[in-house]
């Protein structure tokens, strides 16, 4: 149990606070419905494609990556830090 409003959200607001960055300048990866806070209030939000059905349907509007056993957050940085403003494909 946790208290109402404690999530990746905010702790990840607390986080950002400190390190002086904005959360429009953070990105986050997540899989699962305790990641959906988190991935809502980040610039960049991506699901994993191992992700929870129900995460996917309620945040419909983020990119879904590749699966995680095929290190798909390596790859997706790899490919955003080289082409920033290009689409990513997992595949």
């Amino acid at each position: 149990m946790l208290p109402l409003g404690c999530n990746k959200g905010s702790a990840l607001a607390v986080l950002s606070d400190h390190l002086g960055l904005s959360l429009t300048e953070c990105m986050a990866f997540g899989d699962a419905m305790n990641d959906r806070e988190m991935l809502e209030s980040v610039g960049r939000g991506l699901i994993m494609g191992n992700a929870m059905p129900q995460l996917i349907a309620e945040l419909p509007h983020l990119s879904v990556i590749g699966h995680c056993r095929n290190q798909a957050v390596s790859h997706f940085l790899t490919h955003w830090l080289d082409n920033p403003h290009l689409p990513y494909s997992p595949e």
